[in-house]
């Protein structure tokens, strides 16, 4: 029987992108949910192999206006707690931090958009998150949120922009602040959503400029996501 894998999504623009085949080619089946619409009150945290959390455009901490991002935080703190297979993206990644009661905030050094070199400190290069190193493929950024690292996580990743990009908590969970999962459909729904936040004259320049990058890019990431997921799928403790 294959294994499940839950997928939340925080918006209907933002999706699993090249993990989906992926997923399929290792014989896991995706349960998709939207956080916005779907009580996740209702799904046993701990009900599913795999639980995937994708981005979006709110903060962890929006939890005022948005009450299901709580019920979110909360679902992932049971999960995390009996360390069950979980990877978050970006928001996803977030919402881990704030589950395991990091402060999660605006970034001081703003909108971090766009194709850049991701460098894999000594303990990442010993996890799957190896893959994402600079000097294999460039990653795609789109978020100005970041987090303090939880107590007792350990980082593996950096930008020179935010230094808490990727970071691993007990055997199973995983948070990337970065997009290893976008194809071009994804990045341009990212352009699409970060209207208003880009500034300065050069703003349709810029997002030529990731455009291209992306045309650039995107294969080379597919590969190197392809052996990231492979390799972290058989490490994970399902007992």
């Amino acid at each position: 029987m294959n294994k499940t894998a839950l997928v939340i999504r925080h918006q209907r623009s933002v999706h699993i992108g090249t993990f989906a085949d992926i997923l399929k080619e290792n014989a896991i089946d995706i349960h998709q949910i939207d956080i916005y619409k779907d009580d996740i009150r209702n799904i046993d945290p701990l009900g599913h192999d795999i639980v995937i959390i994708l981005g979006g455009v709110f903060g962890a901490y929006d939890t005022k206006e948005y009450p299901y991002l709580a019920d979110e935080i909360e679902f992932l703190r049971k999960r995390i707690a009996a360390d069950k297979p979980t990877l978050g993206i970006c928001l996803g990644a977030q919402t881990i931090a704030a589950a395991l009661g990091a402060k999660v905030f605006v970034g001081k050094q703003g909108l971090e958009l766009g194709w850049k070199a991701l460098s894999i400190n000594e303990a990442g290069q010993n996890t799957p998150v190896r893959h994402f190193d600079g000097e294999l493929t460039q990653m795609m950024f789109s978020h100005g949120d970041t987090f303090d690292l939880p107590k007792g996580a350990t980082l593996l990743a950096s930008t020179d922009q935010y230094p808490n990009q990727a970071f691993a908590y007990g055997k199973n969970t995983l948070a990337l602040q970065f997009h290893p999962e976008v194809d071009i459909d994804v990045v341009e729904e990212f352009l699409m959503l970060s209207v208003g936040k880009l500034s300065g004259s050069n703003t349709l320049a810029d997002i030529h400029n990731i455009r291209e990058q992306t045309k650039e890019n995107v294969s080379k990431l597919k590969e190197q996501t392809s052996k990231f997921l492979k390799e972290w799928l058989e490490l994970l403790d399902f007992s």
